[in-house]
């Protein structure tokens, strides 16, 4: 999936009016009661009243308001249970009082949640369509104190607290998207707690049977790994960084112009990196075995490095946007080697300096 492939998905769901989701069924699950159950029958959305039909399409929404590789991943799906669920129209109780169960049983969450399931029907073609089912977990939390006024006593009140949901928390779309077409070897992950995602990969995991790829930061620590391996300190040299710097625009400008997400290897980093000539020939070796280890992951380019770099130092910490890193340079002065920045158009604590 890419990006128009997830506009594309919220669209289809975010208005009530014009809204591709034909059937809902809820669950609410009682953590607080050893894991307890409790299903709702499936209803037909266009049945569901205004009011309600909005939240829900906020809700699916929000769940699916997501950036691949950073909260969102695509899962082999092995196990085929959102298929049958389709299948059957979310008719069946049996089945989805199985598959709440299961996931009641493996979902980390210390509080109670609703899981929610959007029988929806996407167009693919003129005239065709196809199903796809998307499934969201949200909190149920006591909603916040309030007052609010009595006209019978003339008067403000406490409000009676109850149980509402909040927003998403996970979210799944079976089959995912492909260039506006169904994948049906794929199942979208969306992890809205970046805190959590560790524990929820391997949550998506059990339920899908697959393995699924690292998560940002693990990949963001073997890209890092690979570039100190290619160094006795295990510290780079500024105009590796410059270099690195420079093929992580580069994929992220082609990336922008086409549309697509291209990615690239531990091993097409190392490559980059020994042939700029940054590394010696001793240490070459040491990198490729780094690439090695990392294995055949896919890193995200837009995800390795932010848009605006920090430059830290024992006494100073200065961010610049990355497209102009080629503006600072290395000088030695007294003795000491010092970061050489442009003054011009300079503005300290919000007053504007002279160069």
């Amino acid at each position: 999936m890419n990006k128009k492939d997830i506009t594309f998905t919220k669209k289809m769901v975010s208005n009530p009016d014009n809204s591709a989701i034909t059937k809902i069924a809820t669950c609410y699950v009682n953590v607080s009661n050893d894991h307890e159950v409790a299903i709702q029958e499936p209803e037909p959305f266009l049945l569901i009243e205004e009011d309600e039909a909005e939240l829900y399409c906020s809700f699916l929404k929000k769940a699916m308001n997501a950036k691949m590789d950073k909260n969102a991943f695509l899962a082999d799906d092995n196990r085929k249970w959102a298929q049958r669920l389709i299948d059957t129209g979310l008719t069946d109780k049996s089945l989805l009082t199985e598959i709440c169960t299961e996931i009641s049983e493996n979902y980390p969450s210390n509080e109670n949640y609703s899981i929610m399931f959007a029988l929806c029907s996407f167009p693919q073609k003129p005239n065709e369509t196809f199903p796809v089912l998307i499934v969201m977990i949200q909190p149920c939390k006591l909603d916040k104190p309030g007052l609010v006024y009595d006209y019978k006593g003339c008067q403000f009140a406490a409000r009676k607290k109850e149980l509402a949901l909040d927003v998403p928390t996970q979210a799944f779309m079976y089959p995912a998207i492909s260039d506006f077409t169904p994948d049906y070897n794929h199942v979208l992950c969306v992890s809205k707690n970046t805190k959590l995602v560790t524990a929820l990969r391997a949550f998506n995991e059990s339920l899908f049977g697959c393995v699924m790829k690292p998560s940002v930061e693990e990949q963001k620590q073997a890209f890092r790994n690979i570039i100190a391996s290619g160094f006795d300190t295990g510290k780079a040299t500024y105009e590796c960084v410059k270099d690195v710097v420079d093929y992580i625009n580069e994929l992220t400008e082609e990336n922008a112009l086409s549309g697509e997400d291209k990615s690239f290897t531990p091993n097409d980093l190392a490559d980059m990196i020994i042939n700029s000539g940054c590394v010696e020939k001793e240490k070459a070796e040491d990198m490729k075995n780094a690439s090695k280890e990392a294995g055949m992951i896919e890193l995200n380019p837009e995800l390795m490095i932010d848009k605006s770099v920090s430059i830290e130092t024992d006494t100073a910490t200065v961010k610049v946007d990355k497209l102009g890193l080629d503006q600072i340079k290395i000088r030695v002065i007294d003795g000491e080697e010092c970061f050489i920045i442009p003054a011009r158009n300079a503005v300290i604590a919000g007053i504007e300096v002279k160069g």
